[in-house]
């Protein structure tokens, strides 16, 4: 029974909690996101780390649903 479970929590940890797949957003002509592809795992440290007006903050908006995305 505990290798099933232990197979189970594997398996889960294997998924994706955030999947961003082709994610574009635009302000007029300005694309503040192109294309993004991300997965973050299950106990993934993630990050986030570019120069001011990369489209970091427009990607957690988009992550937390606070903005819509193209």
């Amino acid at each position: 029974m505990q290798e099933a479970r232990r197979a189970a929590d594997a398996s889960d940890e294997a998924r994706p909690i955030v999947r961003l797949s082709g994610v574009t957003k635009t302000y007029g002509q300005l694309h503040a996101i192109d294309h993004l592809d991300l997965d973050i795992l299950p106990r993934e440290l993630f990050t986030l780390l570019g120069p001011s007006g990369s489209g970091k903050s427009t990607v957690l908006r988009a992550i937390a649903g606070l903005i819509g995305i193209d």
